[in-house]
This record gives C-alpha cells, sequence and structure tokens, in this order.
C-alpha cells in the first residue's frame, strides 16, 4: 500500500490515514510513520473514542523522550489498526494525556515496524506499507 507524503509544517512527512479499532468502535485518524520512534504514541482523546476512558486502567506505562529531552508519559493497550483495509489485530499503542497539541500521531518500531516491512522513497515522497505481514 503506497502513500504520498504530506505537507506539514513546510516540508513533507510520511503521514498516513489510519483507523484505530476497538470491538464495534472506530476512530479515524492521521499518523507519521516514524522509524526513529521507538513505539507508537497517540493521544489519549482517541482512547477515549474506542472507551478507553482511563487510560491508566489495565495499559502499561511507557516514558517518551524527545529530541528536545521533554518526556511525556504513555500508556499501552491493544488495539486493531487499520491501513488501507487491512486490520492489524492486537497493536500496541500507548495513548498519552500530555501530546502537545500541534503533535502528530505515532507509528514507530514496536508495535508497527515489527508486523510488516515498511518502504521510504523520500525521492518520490512515498512510503509502501508492504503488505505481507511478518507475523
Amino acid at each position: 500500500m503506497k502513500f504520498s507524503y504530506v505537507k506539514q509544517y513546510g516540508c513533507s512527512m510520511p503521514i498516513i490515514p489510519v483507523k484505530l479499532r476497538r470491538g464495534e468502535l472506530i476512530v479515524a485518524t492521521e499518523a507519521l510513520v516514524d522509524s526513529g520512534a521507538g513505539s507508537c504514541i497517540f493521544d489519549a482523546q482517541f482512547a477515549d473514542v474506542l472507551g478507553i476512558h482511563d487510560i491508566t486502567e489495565g495499559g502499561i506505562q511507557v516514558v517518551f523522550e524527545g529530541v528536545s529531552g521533554h518526556t511525556i508519559v504513555g500508556y499501552r493497550h491493544d488495539v486493531a489498526l487499520e491501513i488501507g483495509g487491512r486490520v492489524f489485530s492486537n497493536i500496541s499503542i500507548a495513548f498519552s494525556e500530555q501530546m502537545p497539541d500541534n503533535a502528530t500521531n505515532i507509528l514507530g518500531q514496536l508495535g508497527f515496524f515489527e508486523i510488516c516491512p515498511i518502504k521510504f522513497t523520500y525521492q518520490k515522497r512515498e512510503v509502501d506499507i508492504m503488505t505481507g505481514s511478518i507475523r
């Protein structure tokens, strides 16, 4: 599944449309495909839509540190992730109430890159999420 980069903050970035699913609940949003991120992290508002009203309950606490040294706390929950019509179940995504207002959701190594190969072609401003899952 190939996706074109999106212009954001003056540069082209691999931001793709995604859906998060939990049971019958679904929320659509966008996320940055970030090979430098160790894990997936989304704003807590999406957890709430999925019926996870208290992200601390049943979640595994993780601490994220950005390049500026700023840290935020998130809580991992397993949800389904839909990309281009393909659904990947039991994806570990951390939800945080501390995401900055202008932050983009992140698809990182743990939870995303571990399930399928990803190919970035910057010259074409394109990211390819390979259809052959490795798990």
